[in-house]
């Protein structure tokens, strides 16, 4: 296997660190780079275990994605699905007791530390049995949804585009010109000539997901060549009730969306240009910023 090369590709999470703190940008993308390696340098092997720790709202949120993955996978080759519900709340109790663990340290990429655990003194009895009720909450929410129901009717039907994969590849990567853009969708399918994006939530509606739904029609379009009107999009809220948001696409306004990440990618070639460094890039000092940032340990505000 070759080498790792840290290419700089935009997203919109990677837009979102670059807009709310240079100095968050930096560490996360580069100033933890190779940081996985035995010999890496002292602050460097320290990022690298600062932007490994994962938030317990984040962390609900990729479990409930993970397992509504599994049972979209499982009807995409005719299986039915055989999840329990409560399998979320056995998954998240191992995890809190894994969070407490030193081994995280050793293997941070594969193993659970919280950050209200790292930072905060530990997480409340409370707080892990509401966060487990959430998970369960958001589960069969899916699973009773009409949803569900008729991706279960016409699984053998449609044509499963994609199912969201555990990790960027080089299939969840397009290009807008000389600008390399990652669109990470949860699922996309085909019925009736129509091509059908579709996000799942956990948190609550987020001002930007007319920009997401944009970046995701515009990875359909490159990836399936399919036409702007054929395209339905829409983000599916699973807590704290089920409902569905749809959103409209036009030409138009996905050439907006593409405007705007040629600009952020162009902002982020400039600073590479003019070299990144931990001390001189600037940081937004903001309270509840700094107070939730997982590098507030080694940065020097």
């Amino acid at each position: 296997m070759g080498d790792l090369e840290n290419r700089l590709v935009w997203s919109h999470s990677r837009q979102a660190t670059f807009d709310s703190c240079k100095r968050k940008y930096y560490y996360h993308y580069y100033g933890s780079w190779g940081g996985w390696n035995s010999d890496a340098p002292g602050l460097i092997r320290q990022a690298y275990l600062l932007k490994n720790l994962d938030g317990l709202d984040a962390y609900v949120g990729s479990l409930v994605h993970k397992h509504i993955s599994r049972v979209c996978a499982n009807l995409s080759y005719g299986k039915a699905h055989s999840l329990d519900p409560n399998t979320l709340a056995k998954e998240l109790d191992r995890a809190f007791i894994e969070s407490t663990d030193d081994v995280w340290y050793r293997d941070p990429k594969r193993r659970t530390r919280f950050f209200e655990d790292h930072y905060n003194g530990g997480i409340s009895a409370e707080l892990k049995e509401s966060k487990k009720q959430k998970a369960v909450a958001c589960i069969k929410a899916f699973l009773g949804s009409r949803m569900f129901a008729q991706l279960q009717q016409y699984a053998t039907q449609i044509h499963w585009l994609w199912i969201d994969p555990p990790r960027f590849s080089p299939n969840s990567e397009f290009s807008l010109g000389d600008c390399h853009a990652f669109g990470k969708l949860d699922l996309a399918f085909k019925s009736a000539g129509k091509v059908y994006l579709i996000d799942f939530k956990t948190g609550k509606q987020d001002a930007s997901e007319q920009e997401q739904i944009g970046v995701y029609a515009l990875f359909a379009k490159d990836k399936w060549a399919c036409e702007t009107d054929a395209i339905t999009c829409g983000m599916v809220a699973l807590y704290p009730e089920y409902s569905e948001r749809r959103y409209a696409v036009t030409d138009q306004s996905l050439a907006e969306v593409e405007e705007r990440i040629k600009i952020g990618y162009s902002e982020m070639v400039t600073l590479h240009e003019a070299g990144l460094n931990y001390q001189d890039s600037s940081f937004s000092p903001s309270k509840r910023k700094c107070e939730w940032c997982n590098f507030k340990e080694i940065c020097k505000t």
